[in-house]
């Protein structure tokens, strides 16, 4: 069965019986063939084919019209008894997320691995992953950042991204900004920590607590970020400017520069909220990921740490609302000598 689709929606697997267009729109020789290398699913989504046809008897097909919610689907199972019934069947919405994040978790491995090779960064594969995860988000949004937050050791760094990326998308989206400002927002959280391509292995995996050098390292990943961004051409100001300010707090106590609320733009305010909320609402191997609604209203209640007004409209964004804190709930952001335990240094 054929079916028309637009060149965003294209996915691995499906087989292309026609791409829609001038054949100057596209770089492929063939108008038919099954679209299994990610190198050329990103070329066809940064084409200029107006549509393309997929037939779905000799390839993947598209998913189904996304429903409610799928964050149950998506929580971390739990230990069966001795005798469990079989888990059911994942739903296709999550299997559809979790390819989405298969197909994204590959590109950004490209990507930050010829930066660390000193390659550079493609700003052209940054949009189009961004555009990707833009198009994912409206399929299905509940079901993709449920995923994101289910995070090994070796993926942390990626998924991060990827996570973060999607939840500036999504508030940028529900505050109502441009098409073209939701963008930079998405290109800003992929590339946030694009400074941690300098630091070794061995730091990004520790589980245990960093030495004080470590801490340092670690600490230098934000401004290592923005040189290396500025080296690039075409890297939106937006973009560097998140990347070298992500760790900075309203009340000037944050890191690189200790930058205080009036010198924050908005967009460096709303990644401080969705790199934070991000990491301590996601699995780690020396923490339980925090329930959605109880990071908040911890975020919340860490003095200087984010814009107040910020942080409320993000909660509803996510569904929740968010009281103002009582007197004397009001806390010190937690900042230990782990900066992987430490959501500040995250």
């Amino acid at each position: 069965m054929h079916k028309r689709i637009s060149r965003h929606q294209v996915r691995l697997g499906m087989f292309i019986e026609r791409i829609e267009g001038d054949w100057l729109d596209h770089p492929f020789w063939t108008r038919r063939f099954l679209i299994t290398e990610y190198g050329d699913l990103l070329k066809l989504r940064a084409s200029n084919a107006r549509a393309v046809v997929i037939d779905e008897s000799r390839g993947l097909s598209m998913p189904p019209v996304p429903v409610a919610a799928m964050v149950e689907d998506a929580a971390p199972a739990r230990r069966a008894p001795a005798r469990a019934e079989p888990a059911a069947p994942r739903s296709p919405e999550t299997l559809w997320a979790e390819n989405e994040i298969r197909q994204c978790r590959r590109a950004v491995g490209q990507l930050f691995a010829e930066a660390r090779m000193g390659r550079g960064v493609s700003m052209g594969r940054c949009e189009t992953i961004v555009d990707g995860i833009a198009d994912a988000l409206s399929r299905n949004a509940a079901a993709l950042l449920a995923i994101t937050r289910l995070k090994s050791v070796d993926a942390y760094t990626h998924l991060h991204s990827i996570a973060v990326s999607a939840l500036m998308i999504h508030f940028g989206r529900h505050l109502g900004l441009a098409s073209g400002e939701v963008a930079l927002l998405g290109q800003a959280g992929l590339l946030h920590d694009i400074g941690k391509m300098q630091l070794s292995s061995a730091i990004l995996a520790k589980t245990g607590g960093l030495t004080p050098l470590e801490l340092e390292k670690v600490r230098a990943h934000p401004r290592a970020g923005y040189e290396m961004l500025r080296r690039e051409a075409g890297v939106p100001d937006m973009v560097a400017e998140v990347c070298l300010h992500h760790h900075e707090r309203v009340d000037g106590t944050g890191y690189p520069d200790g930058l205080a609320a009036e010198s924050l733009g908005p967009s460096v305010r709303i990644a401080s909220i969705c790199d934070v909320y991000d990491a301590v609402t996601s699995l780690r191997p020396y923490k339980k990921p925090w329930r959605p609604e109880d990071a908040l209203h911890r975020m919340a209640r860490w003095r200087g740490h984010f814009d107040p007004e910020l942080l409320a409209l993000f909660a509803a964004c996510m569904g929740f609302e968010l009281a103002a804190p009582e007197d004397g709930a009001v806390e010190e952001t937690p900042f230990g000598e782990n900066a992987y335990s430490d959501p500040v240094a995250t």
